[in-house]
């Protein structure tokens, strides 16, 4: 295959040359071409000019994954995540864990064709958007935990994400959300926090351990927790132990979610503000991708 390699620079707080380039050396045999990312989007508009490619290496986070799969050519390309940046929860759930094994992986051509998330949201000034996402989606609590992470602990590195959910439980308080399952009777449910997955993971850890990125279906984890609750569950899940989940966790293949007040939302990693309305549905075996 001939692949084109993109490389965020600034994925997981990095700016050194030095770290870029031992990223980058196993893979100079096997990429035809390498492009720098230089701002945020820079990934996307790399990918909407790169169809004569048949596959994407992205060197980042689920941030840039996210940025190259809308816009790629879906239908023609696959795609690669070569872990590099804080949470990696795409590449961790394909397996993709050092670069000996991704090396191999390419060098053996392995690939599997993955569900993708198909999101379309209405913002509080009337406009409609529409992305496509890998691994999740959440309001609440991951969405502030998210923005808390990304502005004042990124340089952190592994202890971004873990530092900002554990500060951001101060400010959970109950929302009034209106949820449509599967095209089903509406539901009005007050949470703290609503997270989609399509993947088991949530940066290192295994939060959704039934979900399946080839099955047709997402994962849900509804909550309603205040900061107590929701740090032991935290503790849980940091200490890989598992033991408390104050979540009711579903399958869907559609969800819409209707919300009396303007709220933020996190998609694989990127925030958009003032959102009203989101419908997600779940795209089956769409997206080409390597895999250990």
């Amino acid at each position: 295959m001939n692949w084109l390699g993109i490389i965020n620079p600034f994925s997981g707080g990095r700016s050194g040359k030095r770290t870029v380039d031992r990223i980058q050396h196993p893979f100079k045999e096997l990429i035809a071409e390498f492009q720098f990312t230089s701002f945020p989007g820079h990934a996307r508009e790399i990918a909407r000019t790169s169809h004569h490619f048949d596959g994407i290496a992205v060197f980042g986070g689920d941030g840039t994954v996210f940025e190259v799969l809308n816009g790629m050519d879906i239908d023609q390309q696959s795609i690669a995540h070569i872990p590099f940046g804080t949470g990696n929860t795409f590449a961790r759930t394909l397996g993709l864990y050092d670069n000996k094994n991704i090396v191999d992986s390419f060098h053996a051509g392995k690939t599997r064709q993955t569900d993708l998330l198909k999101i379309d949201f209405k913002d509080d000034a009337g406009n409609f958007h529409q992305y496509y996402a890998a691994c999740s989606i959440a309001i609440g609590y991951p969405a502030r935990a998210t923005m808390m992470g990304n502005k004042y602990f990124k340089s952190l590195g592994d202890f971004c994400y873990p530092t900002a959910c554990t500060i951001a439980p101060f400010f959970n308080k109950p929302f009034p959300a209106h949820l449509n399952y599967n095209e089903a009777a509406q539901e009005l449910k007050f949470i703290t926090m609503l997270v989609v997955n399509n993947t088991s993971y949530a940066g290192k850890f295994l939060l959704f351990p039934n979900a399946v990125v080839d099955d047709g279906y997402f994962d849900i984890a509804e909550s309603n927790a205040g900061f107590f609750k929701q740090n032991v569950h935290n503790i849980a899940v940091f200490s890989k132990t598992y033991f408390y989940d104050p979540s009711h966790i579903r399958k869907a293949h559609s969800l819409t979610i209707e919300l009396e007040s303007p709220h933020s939302v996190m998609i694989d990693g990127e925030i958009f503000s003032s959102v009203l309305n989101i419908k997600i549905t779940i795209l089956p075996h769409v997206l080409s991708c390597l895999v250990n």
